[in-house]
């Protein structure tokens, strides 16, 4: 009696099924590491976009309060000067001390937008910063 060498129908096709979900599950895993590596690479856009907008402040515009903003490669970015009081800090103060010697702080708050996945997205970046008193 000859025994036969060779692979079964049977095997061969739980052999292609396995193949295919192991296929399945390594794609997946390649493309959530693509989406999360495109979200990274936008955040980090976004945050080189408001530091820079953050080395404007006192610079190119003047410290006061108001808003600008605008947009750049499909970030919208708006920057916000508000004075901040002391008392606002520190509840200990207590008078409303706007001024600090002959400086003044002001809270600079830039908040960088955009659109991912049809979703609203968005990075947020506050500091404060001393100033000659006008």
């Amino acid at each position: 009696m000859k025994r036969q060498r060779g692979f079964t129908l049977l095997e061969i096709m739980v052999a292609f099924t396995l193949m295919a979900l192991s296929a399945a599950v390594l794609l997946q895993a390649f493309g959530g590491g693509a989406r999360l590596l495109a979200r990274a690479e936008t955040v980090t856009r976004a945050a080189a976009l408001a530091e820079s907008q953050l080395a404007r402040v006192g610079s190119e515009w003047p410290l006061e309060e108001g808003e600008r903003e605008g947009e750049w490669q499909g970030l919208h970015w708006q920057v916000t000067l508000t004075p901040v009081s002391l008392n606002q800090l520190d509840p200990q103060v207590g008078e409303n001390v706007e001024e600090i010697g002959n400086q003044r702080l002001w809270q600079v708050t830039i908040v960088v937008g955009w659109q991912e996945g049809g979703r609203g997205r968005r990075y947020r970046l506050t500091t404060l910063r001393l100033a000659p008193a006008s």
